[in-house]
């Protein structure tokens, strides 16, 4: 055989070795440096705003979608859980009645402390109205954050989650509690609720209130009335999110489920794991992410029904939250810990799930195509003119 022949025929099956292979999903995520390092609990952006907070008062923020991250400046130091925004508006909550506003994106912070001792868990907010919620109590503005009350609610379990839209706001806890609000977060009652789990998240779908908790539970309900839904499984269910009919919960063990119909029923979607807790879901169109114990980063491009492990080996610390625009998306957790992905969505090797969107061939750059296109052809013209030769 002709060396120069051969020796495209080599060049011709390395790239084709290239193809076969799967691609690495490490190469998409980075580990940004951030200027935080307590535990990062809460995270929300809009746009490329994106705002994170956490223990001892940690607060950071970034103007380009989570590529780079600076520490904003607050006075506070309790605890911070739960942070919501719209805008370059934001606003936390945390321990001993905190909570914090920020009108430029995350640089600078107000605090407000009420006369209570109760820790805040959870922020919401839809137009004007922001609520929080948590041990015993429920804070609402009316004008977009520029002054807070005391609502009308006092109990004594936990309120761990709330959720709103319009004037309706809803929030759950333990022992089963459903608390619905119809004016905008003032006045509140307390819904007659079909479990006495803990419940853990709340959401919205198109079609109902979904909450989801301990032991599987699984309710569903519109306005005041509630009821159980048939669950696919009996593992604690930590988070819950929806977009449309489609919605998704994750738990213990790597659970993840799957409905979609708005909530009314429900079916297990793979997730590859037999171990490790998760603690959040988010997603963005088709785009979604469940993050959690030991660093675990799982992801779907087909709204969750099919999902692959990402970015294995980024860290060890366990990831507390996630939120996500397009397919950029940041993860926050244990030590100040910030994972980026930059837009690219690939597969982990020996994951079921999707062909990667924005890449033509799994494994292959752009620029590798091209060359392989003119490595054909070439050798497809060489064939041609000097068949005389190689015969």
């Amino acid at each position: 055989m002709n060396p120069i022949f051969r020796a495209c025929c080599l060049t011709l099956l390395l790239f084709l070795s290239i193809l076969a292979t799967p691609p690495h999903a490490q190469a998409d995520w980075e580990l940004p440096t951030s200027p935080e390092s307590d535990a990062f609990n809460g995270i929300w952006g809009d746009g490329s705003n994106v705002v994170a907070v956490g223990d001892n008062g940690a607060i950071v923020y970034s103007t380009d979608g989570g590529s780079t991250w600076t520490a904003g400046t607050c006075a506070e130091t309790s605890n911070l859980y739960a942070v919501w925004g719209s805008g370059t508006n934001f606003y936390g909550v945390g321990d001993s009645g905190t909570i914090i506003y920020s009108t430029n994106g995350g640089r600078s912070w107000g605090a407000t402390k009420f006369a209570i001792s109760n820790n805040f868990k959870s922020v919401w907010g839809s137009g004007n109205y922001i609520v929080g919620v948590g041990e015993g109590s429920i804070i609402r503005s009316t004008n977009g954050g520029s002054s807070y009350g005391a609502s009308s609610y006092s109990g004594t379990n936990i309120l761990r989650k709330v959720s709103g839209s319009g004037t309706d706001f809803y929030a759950v806890g333990d022992a089963g509690l459903i608390v619905y609000s119809s004016d905008g977060g003032d006045n509140w009652a307390v819904v007659t609720s079909p479990t006495t789990n803990d419940l853990k998240a709340v959401c919205y779908s198109d079609t109902g209130i979904i909450a989801v908790g301990d032991g599987g539970t699984i309710v569903f309900g519109t306005g005041a009335s509630f009821s159980t839904v048939t669950s696919p499984t009996s593992e604690n269910l930590t988070n819950v999110w929806s977009s449309g009919t489609n919605v998704l919960a994750v738990g213990s063990n790597g659970t993840i489920i799957q409905s979609s119909d708005g909530g009314s029923s429900w079916t297990i979607a793979a997730s590859g794991l037999t171990s490790n807790t998760l603690l959040a879901v988010y997603g963005s169109g088709t785009n979604v992410l469940a993050v959690g114990e030991n660093g675990t980063i799982l992801q779907s491009s087909d709204g969750g029904s099919s999902w692959a492990t990402t970015a294995s080996g980024l860290t060890a610390n366990s990831f507390n939250n996630v939120w996500g625009s397009g397919t950029n998306f940041v993860a926050v957790g244990e030590s100040g810990t910030i994972a980026h992905n930059t837009g690219e969505s690939t597969q982990e090797s020996g994951q079921t799930s999707g062909q990667a969107s924005g890449q033509a061939v799994p494994g292959l750059p752009k620029s590798g195509l091209l060359l392989l296109g003119a490595l054909l052809a070439a050798l497809a013209l060489y064939r041609t003119k000097g068949k005389k030769t190689l015969s």
